[in-house]
């Protein structure tokens, strides 16, 4: 038995039954009580109960695969900035940024577009040269793989992978990538990463919320 349904019972217990008995798997659920089977995405279902059960699947994704440490490195050098994920050896695996076709000269508007709308091929083998924080108890697997598929679309700047701040940053791949591994994670800036990962280190993972009884019985 998971430690949902321990904790199921022992508010039911504490409500005097009105609390009804259930157990989480992730992306579903079963209530003992009332004989049913609660899921992402089934008709009626509230929009914080959809919340729950996609935390929950994430969690189940966080599982998938080896579990390991990873790094995630955050350089602070300008209202940019540079996000990407190292192993734990210090080995690049995700680092997205403009490859060598980036527009010329710098300065103009069609430059600015360029980045915005991503005009130009990117590169997964983009400088590090930032700070690293352990990303504790990751699903390793995923995001390696996620890094394998961004060498073969950027293929050294000069693959089919645009590079764009709008849709297509470094934030936005290592944001991706976390978030198939399990961690919840918004990728709008690398700050925003960084603090997602701080908060996943912390303990706040999406199984805690998922496993929350004012989540599940909102």
């Amino acid at each position: 038995m998971t430690d949902s349904y321990f904790n199921s019972v022992g508010m039911s217990m504490m409500t005097g039954g009105q609390t009804p008995v259930s157990m989480s798997f992730g992306a579903a659920s079963y209530d003992f009580t009332n004989n049913k089977w609660g899921y992402l995405g089934k008709k009626g279902n509230k929009w914080y109960e959809n919340v729950g059960y996609g935390l929950g699947a994430m969690a189940n994704l966080a599982d998938l695969g080896k579990a390991g440490n990873m790094l995630l490195n955050t350089e602070k050098k300008d209202i940019i900035n540079h996000s990407a994920i190292l192993d734990e050896n210090g080995n690049r695996v995700i680092s997205q940024g403009p490859g060598k076709n980036w527009i010329e000269p710098k300065g103009t508007i069609d430059h600015y577009l360029n980045r915005f709308l991503g005009g130009s091929g990117a590169t997964n083998e983009y400088p590090i040269h930032g700070d690293n924080m352990i990303i504790k108890n990751v699903n390793v697997t995923t995001i390696k793989n996620y890094g394998k598929v961004l060498d073969f679309l950027t293929q050294r700047g000069k693959g089919v992978l645009p590079y764009s701040f709008l849709y297509s940053s470094c934030s936005t791949h290592t944001g991706l990538a976390l978030n198939l591994a399990g961690i919840p994670t918004l990728f709008i800036h690398p700050y925003t990463v960084q603090a997602s990962v701080w908060l996943w280190n912390a303990g706040i993972t999406p199984a805690l919320i998922n496993n929350s009884y004012y989540l599940q019985n909102w």
